[in-house]
């Protein structure tokens, strides 16, 4: 390894705030990717690879990077696997008890929804274009958008969002507001 530390005016240098900032960037890439390697090795395999003695042929270097993007793919699949449970169950459990909140509808598509204010206008069909104001929040009431925040509604085709937007526009009638 190395034996003396880099300092902030070793970075004046352009050839060593190059290295420093290349290895700095695969050290993060390491660890957002959650891959153990052997340093000592990460750092043999670099300098005998530029002094053009690397103990592997570029065809296995090759092979050995598909492998570890592998692992790294296996990985990260695994645990959005783990949180889709999770958030499935989640979801689950938000809809059973959300059901039996008064006022609240279940659609057959398992959509609900629940009657704010009843709108007395026209309701609108599949080709129509829309004008809403919402709020977008997560089962834990986190909003994540709204329409209210920017001030302006936003107008989109009644078949040009979600599913559920979809079906529910359907059911609307101009001036209505649902949760």
């Amino acid at each position: 390894m190395i034996a003396n530390a880099a300092s902030k005016d070793d970075l004046k240098d352009q050839k060593k705030r190059f290295g420093y900032g290349l290895g700095a960037n695969y050290a993060r890439n390491l660890k957002q990717n959650n891959l153990d390697v052997d340093l000592d090795m990460f750092l043999q395999g670099m300098k005998d690879y530029l002094s053009g003695e690397s103990l592997m042929s570029d065809q296995e270097i090759q092979s050995t990077t598909k492998e570890v993007g592998d692992v790294v793919r296996a990985q990260r699949n695994a645990e959005q696997e783990k949180v889709a449970q999770k958030n499935a169950a989640e979801g689950e459990s938000f809809l059973e008890a959300n059901k039996t909140k008064e006022g609240v509808k279940t659609l057959g598509s398992g959509m609900q929804y629940k009657v704010v204010h009843a709108g007395d206008g026209p309701i609108p069909t599949a080709s129509d274009k829309v004008r809403v104001h919402y709020k977008g929040t997560f089962i834990d009431g986190k909003e994540f958008d709204s329409s209210y925040k920017r001030n302006k509604p936003a107008t989109f085709n009644v078949t040009g969002v979600i599913k559920g937007w979809t079906e529910a526009l359907q059911l609307m009638k101009v001036g209505s507001k649902w949760q």
